[in-house]
């Protein structure tokens, strides 16, 4: 789910899509920028792609489950 409902621009909203797990496993990737996030899932069997509009103290991502999981995160800075 990407859930920008909070936002003041024109396409905010939620969007959803459904994804089976790989033996119970979820992969997911995420690239950032100042102004859109993409989302990379299993491999890129499923992407979703959103502009945002963060404020300049934003410095965080949310991540959500129904229920108990094992998460890893690796976060790389991009040289500009």
């Amino acid at each position: 789910m990407l859930n920008r409902s909070t936002c003041e621009q024109s396409d905010c909203g939620i969007r959803t899509a459904a994804l089976p797990l790989l033996e119970h496993k979820l992969s997911m990737r995420f690239l950032l920028d100042r102004t859109s996030v993409e989302g990379f899932f299993n491999d890129g069997i499923l992407t979703m792609t959103g502009t945002v509009y963060p404020s300049e103290e934003s410095n965080k991502i949310e991540l959500y489950s129904d229920g108990l999981v094992n998460v890893r995160v690796v976060c790389y800075q991009l040289k500009v």
